[in-house]
């Protein structure tokens, strides 16, 4: 894996934590010994980067006004 670094304005670190704390954005434990359930996990944070980016591009558009 490729180390990544991002950088957020305060507002936007917050709106983070607070996308990051909803109940729904959990993200699960690994599941170590479910092979069926290993194999949903790249769908499933692809799912959760696809909700955050929206989250985020729905909080910076009402800033913007």
């Amino acid at each position: 894996m490729e180390e990544q670094s991002d950088f957020w304005c305060e507002p936007c670190r917050l709106d983070l934590v607070e996308f990051g704390s909803r109940p729904e954005n959990e993200i699960p434990d690994f599941p170590f010994d479910d092979e069926a359930a290993q194999a949903l996990v790249p769908q499933q944070l692809a799912d959760y980067e696809r909700r955050k980016a929206e989250f985020m591009r729905q909080r910076v558009r009402v800033r913007s006004r």
